[in-house]
């Protein structure tokens, strides 16, 4: 038996041991909180390792079209294009019945200024 491998054994042995002391103590609604995060960790490390292939594969894919396209398309450019216009001008008050009522002045309409109180 190699040096490595009775490290681990020792080590897994050590670890089994302290877990069944920790547990004997526990109570048993402590026990069941301790299982569930168990059981939540390990209910996460296959969709963990499901998006690490996922996302890797991908990386690779994009690479390698990227070294395909550098190969094919050396020096070329991708087009741009500019658009330039000009914005319509801003509508301006023909009338000065259009500009703001400054607050708590009294008020009239053209032609209604019969309506106002003196």
């Amino acid at each position: 038996m190699s040096l490595g491998r009775a490290v681990v054994m020792v080590g897994a042995a050590f670890c089994l041991t302290l877990a069944i002391i920790v547990v004997r103590d526990l109570s048993s609604e402590a026990l069941a909180v301790a299982i569930g995060v168990v059981c939540g960790v390990a209910a996460g490390i296959p969709a963990t390792i499901l998006l690490y292939v996922t996302l890797s594969g991908r990386r690779m894919r994009s690479r390698r079209a990227g070294e395909e396209g550098q190969h094919t398309q050396r020096g070329a450019y991708p087009p741009v294009i500019i658009v330039q216009g000009q914005a319509p001008p801003l509508p301006q008050p023909s009338a000065p019945h259009c500009l703001p009522v400054q607050f708590g002045e009294q008020h009239s309409p053209p032609g209604l200024h019969w309506l106002a109180s003196p």
